[in-house]
């Protein structure tokens, strides 16, 4: 994240990374899903935060009168 000038972002990766190796050092013979299972938590967050947006700017729209853009 350094090298890619993000500095924000190193803090949330290095966390992150933490969080997966902790989880495979408690439980080593399903490591490989962690992964896996964090991807999928990433992929759910978004599509709320999209479908939240989307609920949101719709009802602004409404309130205000305006067509939906």
């Amino acid at each position: 994240m350094l090298r890619l000038d993000r500095r924000d972002d190193a803090i949330t990766t290095a966390v992150t990374t933490i969080v997966v190796m902790v989880v495979a050092l408690k439980n080593p013979t399903d490591a490989w899903e962690q992964p896996l299972l964090r991807l999928f938590d990433t992929v759910v967050g978004v599509a709320i935060g999209v479908a939240g947006k989307w609920i949101a700017s719709f009802a602004f729209y409404k309130a205000r009168g305006e067509p939906v853009q």
